[in-house]
């Protein structure tokens, strides 16, 4: 195997080719398989040149990031449901990646809204010198569905915003005590 490549592809078992997902602590000398139950050492060479979890120095990054493509520890990465066209993916993201993908949902929500706004604000500019008054109604409601969807755009945002705070603050306490 080449120089970089143990470090690129991570721990796979001898016996069984299966990558190995779970914790590995920086100071191991041996991992059990999880799949053939096989023992194997950890190469002196594969501890020094493997990638470690940027959140957590003292484990090995043995996961990657669908999105940023990062090494992480299972610890870091989560699941996200991906669900485009009528097929679901399952990625693992790290927390920043996941953070992105959140705010990028609550984001369109909101730009949904204000281009609903300006999208039927100019229609309704230019419709309205020959349009009948009951015309109007339709436009309020279409309207009234744009600000809606702008509010809850926010308080989505923001619910997100607030959740990474309060668990910035647990991780803090739990450090402290």
């Amino acid at each position: 195997m080449g120089k970089g490549a143990s470090a690129e592809i991570g721990l796979i078992c001898p016996f069984c080719s299966a990558p190995y997902r779970g914790i590995v602590p920086s100071n191991i000398a041996q991992i059990k398989c999880k799949y053939c139950g096989g023992t194997f050492s950890v190469s002196s060479y594969f501890r020094e040149t493997a990638p470690r979890c940027p959140n957590h120095p003292d484990l090995f990054g043995t996961s990657l990031c669908n999105d940023c493509g990062g090494h992480f520890c299972t610890q870091c990465l989560e699941m996200y449901e991906l669900k485009t066209n009528g097929t679901a993916a399952t990625l693992y993201l790290c927390p920043n990646c996941l953070r992105h993908r959140k705010l990028g949902k609550a984001n369109a929500i909101v730009f949904m809204g204000i281009f609903f706004i300006v999208a039927f604000g100019l229609f309704w500019l230019l419709i309205s010198p020959m349009a009948p008054p009951e015309g109007g109604l339709m436009v309020l409601i279409i309207l009234l569905f744009a600000v809606v969807a702008i509010i809850y755009g926010i308080w989505k945002r923001g619910s997100i915003l607030l959740e990474e705070d309060r668990a910035k603050t647990s991780k803090e306490n739990s450090f402290q005590n």
